[in-house]
């Protein structure tokens, strides 16, 4: 695995706080160089603390029109479904920014899961033969998937940026970036929260390759945003560069 930064915050809150300053820092640097910014965001529950500062005390820190978001992964579940992620990211983030439906670029959750995989692969594919993203955001699961990259599961569409995937736990169907996808960024951050996380996070900062997570290998940067809990376990791993506040 590359050299990553790993950033430990006293508290899920903190680390949301510290997320949120860096998902500002790197977009304004990337609209001060581009006309537009792109950004891929996660799912789950994890990020949503830092969605609500987004869309709260950052709704003024940049111009959110000229920022175009994309999803790591969606459950195939319908749009308006709780279990959706990009209904809880235009909940949590996209309505307080009053950013137009044009600028996000969600995954078709009224389409079976191989058609919308297919679908979403196209947009992948083409955004990606023009540049990189300017940030990934991703989480992990106590498991060490990340997207919806579950261990064990073989990416098995050679030059496919977009795949099905089965999660062990309901909604079991998902469409997922792929990691080879999710690598074409120029900054990659992690969040990682709680204490049922602490081994699988030592495992994936060790590069093993059994746990996803560990896998990754961005183009650009990686930060480990972890709370104390998550951190339990790192010890000093001599390729981590470690912070802690």
């Amino acid at each position: 695995m590359a050299e990553a930064t790993v950033e430990v915050l006293e508290t899920p809150a903190a680390m949301a706080q510290a997320v949120a300053s860096r998902v500002v820092d790197v977009l304004s640097r990337a609209l001060s160089q581009r006309d537009r910014a792109r950004c891929v965001l996660a799912g789950g529950s994890t990020p949503v603390a830092t969605y609500r500062l987004l869309a709260t005390e950052h709704r003024g820190s940049l111009d959110w029109s000229r920022v175009e978001f994309y999803l790591g992964d969606e459950r195939a579940v319908p749009p308006s479904d709780p279990e959706s992620n990009g209904a809880t990211i235009r909940s949590s983030l996209l309505a307080g920014l009053d950013v137009v439906e044009d600028q996000f670029h969600s995954i078709a959750g009224d389409l079976t899961a191989e058609e919308a995989a297919a679908d979403y692969d196209r947009l992948v594919s083409l955004e990606l033969a023009d540049d990189l993203w300017d940030l990934v955001l991703l989480g992990m699961g106590a498991d060490g998937h990340t997207a919806s990259v579950f261990p064990g599961a073989e990416e098995v569409s050679p030059g496919r940026l977009v795949v099905t995937g089965l999660a062990p736990q309901a909604p079991r169907e998902r469409v997922t970036m792929t990691l080879n996808a999710l690598n074409q960024s120029r900054e990659v951050v992690m969040l990682v929260c709680g204490s049922n996380k602490a081994e699988a996070l030592r495992v994936a900062l060790a590069g093993e390759p059994g746990v996803p997570a560990g896998r990754l290998q961005p183009a650009g940067s990686m930060t480990w945003f972890v709370d104390r809990e998550a951190a339990a376990q790192l010890g000093d791993l001599p390729h981590v560069q470690s912070s802690r506040h």
